[in-house]
């Protein structure tokens, strides 16, 4: 006879019973554990606290997963970035945050294919999904002020991948245009008006840097720096991206980034300040001596940008 596996349940009787002491010892012993651990604890305990990017372990884990610096050596694992997504709704459960590792895990995608493009048809099947639960996630939500949060991120996403083909640029087209249906022009006027209140918070467009003419700003993307309502910020220009904290209701911040340079890892600081016209000012500097002054304005998720941009033409690749 076999026996009996321990389950829940037979733990949680000898929990009960533990002194306080007890548990706080086991609980020490669980975070010191593993890095996994830590993050569990940092996202579930300390999330309210400023300061604590209580994402960045989990972003690490998904860039790491989807687009590492070698992928012919490191391979691409499609299900540890998923677990990280899942171990931090699990940890944290808070939806904001939970759909922002849902778009880095597009956005770290669509960097492997627009830097290696010969990428799998599981690949792009699984950049597929993860871009409908978000749109899904969204629509059931049925709050305007969260998609309008995401709407120029997601937008942002199929205009990057837009020319790879292959029905990859059409499907995510199809689930962006779901979207926008579901929050028709009857309710743009409310968050026109509230996109325009003196807060840093919001999607900001830049539109001029002191070292980089506007063709390598918006060589990927157009260039944007976007600062949540929670603090999470995050810029991309060029090649390069970041992500840093900031207060969004104060008028100015000063903070570490850390991102990454196509594939590679970067750092360094950037600083931004709303000047009299609205208008974020500041700069970003790397920590290999380049620092570049930059000009932002902000960025209306419902109003088409009519300036032309010049974009790279990418061939289409195939699947598989």
């Amino acid at each position: 006879m076999n026996p009996k596996k321990p389950t829940w349940m037979d733990v949680k009787q000898v929990i009960a019973k533990m002194g306080a002491l007890q548990l706080r010892k086991v609980l020490e012993d669980l975070y010191g554990f593993s890095a996994e651990n830590k993050a569990f604890f940092h996202s579930h305990f300390l999330s309210d606290q400023d300061g604590n990017d209580y994402l960045k372990p989990y972003k690490a884990r998904i860039r790491k997963a989807i687009c590492p610096k070698e992928p012919w050596k490191e391979g691409v694992k499609l299900s540890a970035g998923k677990r990280a997504i899942s171990e931090f709704k699990k940890a944290n459960g808070n939806l904001r945050d939970t759909l922002s590792l849902m778009l880095y895990y597009i956005k770290s995608g669509n960097d492997l294919i627009l830097k290696f493009g010969n990428v799998n048809e599981p690949f792009y099947n699984s950049m597929e999904s993860m871009y409908a639960r978000l749109v899904k996630s969204l629509i059931k939500q049925k709050d305007q002020m969260l998609t309008s949060e995401f709407m120029p991120q997601l937008e942002t996403e199929f205009k990057r991948v837009k020319q790879v083909g292959w029905g990859y640029g059409d499907t995510l087209k199809a689930f962006l245009d779901d979207l926008k249906k579901t929050f028709p022009k009857s309710s743009k006027a409310t968050c026109m008006k509230q996109s325009t209140k003196k807060t840093l918070s919001g999607h900001w467009r830049i539109v001029w840097m002191a070292l980089w003419d506007r063709e390598y700003i918006d060589l990927l993307e157009p260039g944007y720096i976007r600062i949540d309502n929670d603090g999470g910020g995050e810029f991309q220009f060029g090649v390069v991206t970041g992500s840093f904290r900031a207060n969004p209701v104060k008028e100015h911040f000063d903070s570490k980034w850390e991102g990454s340079q196509e594939c590679d890892e970067a750092r360094g600081e950037i600083y931004g300040a709303l000047d009299e016209k609205g208008e974020l000012r500041g700069t970003i500097d790397f920590w290999d001596g380049d620092e570049s002054e930059y000009r932002a304005v902000r960025f209306n998720p419902f109003v088409k940008d009519k300036k032309p941009k010049k974009r790279v033409v990418l061939k289409a690749f195939g699947r598989g």
